[in-house]
């Protein structure tokens, strides 16, 4: 065992059964009965000493092995071509004899069928049997220019389908031979041929066990087998040898199948030995569909409840593989669109990044109708949801990825509290933009200012028209002016004021800076009211009368233009210049009285509404979208 492996996929016999003598003895014509079989060799018996009466007529050396060496005949009875095994040594002999009666007791369309057994005329068993012309899958999968491969792509369409089928008949053989009682031990692909018109057989039974009690014996307690292909069962207690043991020698082949090389590896027959006996799972590449990795993982597991319950349940996993092959590609193409945004290629948050996710998130979708239950389909899609979660994120779309966190096969936690993150940092910008907004708006002087003007206008109309007709003597039929009508004119402008502010309280109120200028008209218009009747309760004259009122406004201009509003401010110079004008030149009290009414109101009004403009003009430019490149 510590020789060098220079053929690890090369068979271990039980001992004796492999060793060739020189010059092997005739066997013994004793045992079990088997009948006469009268062969004529060329080159053995004189010219037409046997052939005559010969019905087998040797041929060609077809292949040699430990036991025995097989040779190709031609059958005259039934003329055809037939395949004769005889064996290398009485104790190969004996095998011969039990590897015979093994196939004709499996009999299955997948094993080589079996003639006839019998004794040529020196007492050394004969096994004629079916003669096959083709390739061992081990020639094939050395030989990517083999002349079969062409067959066996037209009929499963790529190479790997066509050795999955291949290693799909041999399992079904071996569902047979277990079903009556027999363990082959030895499947590895140099065991599996491959007929002319893609027939497949399992051969060499020649270590083949049966597993009834009957029937072990010595041989059965000896390592046997290929040691790159070994259960650890096969090495560590081989009369424990069972239909599971089968089933792991299947999961080695499918290995050899998917990766080219040996299950068990080493130097020398005992590491390899080592190997077999540790079994350590095989982490294979992304070349390799997940399913059929996980098969042959489960199918050489060194736990033996671990691996598929028959070679009938491994035959199924195949043929379910084949079945849903396409939905895997499917899947398998989806995972090769993701590969940029899982390689960070192309960043989560770019406009590059929606393509591929939504090829992947299609072709998913697919896969998943045609094969709902694929593991590999279902990973696929729950990496592509994440994708598409994080991109959600990424671009500030935490509602979009809530919505995607229902399609997650299971739950996710640290997307679950990233997804949450970001929706209570998006309603905290959300609550500062509104607040923001309130209070520009509340800020805003531009808002409702036609109704503000309309209000004003219409409040102060009273004083306008006195202020206007008294240069023309419409009041009281004379051109001189009183207090009374000064009185009596602001009380009316501010009754009007204040139901018209009650009437267009939706505008006037609709925000801070107007509830302001509104409080601040109908203050200033009730002080100066107030004055006025004041001045008429003291029998005031006219002239300090309107001088006082004039400086009132003025220290009312001038808070309200540092306080509220700067256009304020053309009022409070408007006011002091009449009030100025009227201790200057008291021969004209009337005439300014009329001046300064119109002037004061009218200025007030104009600053007021033309800052209001402005704003609003600015509002709307602020608020314009970025014009284009």
């Amino acid at each position: 065992m510590d020789a060098p492996a220079h053929e690890p996929d090369a068979t271990i016999r039980p001992p004796g059964v492999s060793d060739r003598p020189p010059d092997p003895e005739p066997a013994s014509t004793t045992g079990p009965f088997l009948p006469s079989i009268t062969l004529a060799e060329p080159g053995v018996e004189p010219a037409g000493a046997v052939a005559p009466t010969a019905d087998l007529l040797v041929g060609e050396p077809l292949g040699e092995g430990g036991m025995g060496v097989v040779h190709g005949a031609s059958q005259r009875s039934l003329d055809r071509d037939v395949a004769i095994k005889r064996p290398l040594g009485e104790r190969a002999g004996v095998s011969l004899i039990e590897e015979a009666r093994t196939m004709a007791r499996v009999e299955h369309p997948n094993v080589v069928p079996v003639h006839t057994l019998g004794r040529d005329r020196d007492g050394r068993p004969v096994l004629v049997m079916k003669r096959v012309s083709g390739a061992s899958l081990r020639d094939l999968l050395k030989d990517d220019a083999h002349r079969l491969w062409p067959l066996l792509e037209a009929r499963w369409g790529d190479r790997q389908s066509a050795c999955l089928g291949v290693l799909a008949d041999v399992a079904d053989a071996l569902e047979r031979a277990h079903a009556r009682g027999v363990v082959h031990r030895d499947v590895k692909p140099e065991n599996v041929m491959v007929g002319e018109f893609g027939e497949v057989y399992l051969l060499d039974w020649g270590i083949a066990q049966r597993v009834d009690a009957a029937a072990v014996d010595d041989d059965a307690a000896s390592i046997a087998g290929t040691p790159g292909f070994m259960a650890p069962e096969m090495v560590l207690a081989p009369q424990t040898c069972d239909a599971r043991t089968d089933v792991y020698l299947l999961g080695a082949t499918l290995h050899q199948i998917l990766t080219g090389t040996l299950r068990h590896r080493g130097p020398t027959y005992a590491a390899m030995l080592l190997a077999a006996m540790a079994s350590e799972p095989v982490a294979y590449g992304d070349d390799v569909p997940e399913d059929l990795a996980a098969l042959a993982n489960a199918a050489t597991s060194l736990d033996r409840d671990a691996r598929p319950e028959s070679a009938a349940a491994f035959r199924r996993a195949l043929l379910d593989h084949e079945r849903h092959k396409e939905a895997l590609g499917l899947a398998r193409a989806a995972r090769a669109a993701l590969e940029p945004l899982r390689a960070g290629t192309i960043a989560l948050a770019d406009d590059a990044a929606a393509p591929p996710l939504f090829e992947a998130r299609s072709l998913l979708a697919a896969a998943a109708r045609a094969h709902p239950d694929g593991a590999e389909i279902a990973r696929a899609r729950a990496e592509c949801v994440g994708l598409a979660i994080a991109r959600d994120l990424a671009i500030d779309s935490p509602a979009s990825a809530r919505a995607l966190l229902a399609e997650l096969p299971a739950p996710h936690p640290a997307l679950e509290a990233a997804v949450a993150q970001a929706e209570a940092r998006l309603a905290r910008a959300k609550d500062e933009a509104a607040a923001l907004r309130r209070a520009r708006e509340e800020a805003d002087t531009s808002s409702a200012f036609r109704v503000r003007a309309m209000v004003l206008g219409a409040s102060f109309a009273p004083i306008l028209l006195v202020g206007l007709a008294l240069p023309l003597g419409l009041v009281g039929g004379a051109s001189t002016l009183r207090v009374a009508d000064v009185a009596w004119t602001n009380l009316a402008a501010l009754g009007l004021l204040g139901v018209l502010a009650i009437a267009a309280r939706r505008w006037l109120l609709a925000s801070a800076a107007n509830r302001t200028l509104t409080a601040y008209s109908l203050g200033t218009l009730l002080v100066a009211t107030a004055l006025a009747f004041a001045a008429l309760a003291l029998d005031t004259p006219l002239r300090p009368t309107l001088t006082f009122m004039h400086l009132l406004v003025v220290g009312f201009g001038v808070t309200g233009a540092i306080t509220i509003e700067r256009a304020i401010g053309g009022m409070a110079v408007s006011s002091a210049v009449f009030a100025a004008l009227l201790v200057a030149l008291p021969e004209a009290t009337d005439l300014l009285s009329a001046l300064g009414l119109v002037g004061v109101i009218s200025t007030g009004l104009a600053g007021v509404l033309a800052h209001a403009r402005r704003t609003r003009a600015e509002r709307l430019r602020a608020d314009a979208p970025p014009e284009p490149r």
